[in-house]
């Protein structure tokens, strides 16, 4: 795998607003992770790698790929992990769109909204 360090580092700068040795942090556990390998099978992640990868796919920067096979007659499924540059690439594109403005109009639309709003207690139930 071509593992553009300097392209995912950063965008998870852009995407997490992410202090730049935090970013390189991340990038040496992902790195590490692929070594030369294009997937990485989500049996072989502990529970804080795979919890980052989650995190990751649903950013946009990485995918995974979803197989199902038989084992001992049992249907199993089994999940693999991709970093593609295409990934990358369409993270950075977006946040390159992205107008400033809107996470401006996102943050006064949330400063309007009391403090009750985010008590569980006060919720409706149907």
């Amino acid at each position: 795998m071509d593992f553009d360090r300097t392209a995912f580092i950063s965008a998870l700068q852009t995407r997490f607003n992410m202090a730049p040795e935090d970013s390189e942090h991340i990038a040496g556990i992902v790195e590490d992770c692929f070594f030369a390998d294009n997937e990485v099978n989500d049996e072989d992640l502990d529970k804080e790698t795979r919890s980052l990868f989650y995190t990751l796919e649903s950013e946009g920067i990485m995918t995974f790929r979803r197989t199902e096979y038989r084992f001992e007659g049992a249907i199993r499924r089994a999940f693999f992990w991709r970093l593609t540059d295409e990934a990358l690439t369409r993270t950075l594109e977006r946040d390159v769109r992205k107008d400033p403005s809107e996470e401006e109009e996102v943050q006064s639309l949330y400063a309007t909204l009391h403090d009750d709003v985010w008590n569980r207690q006060n919720a409706v139930t149907a």
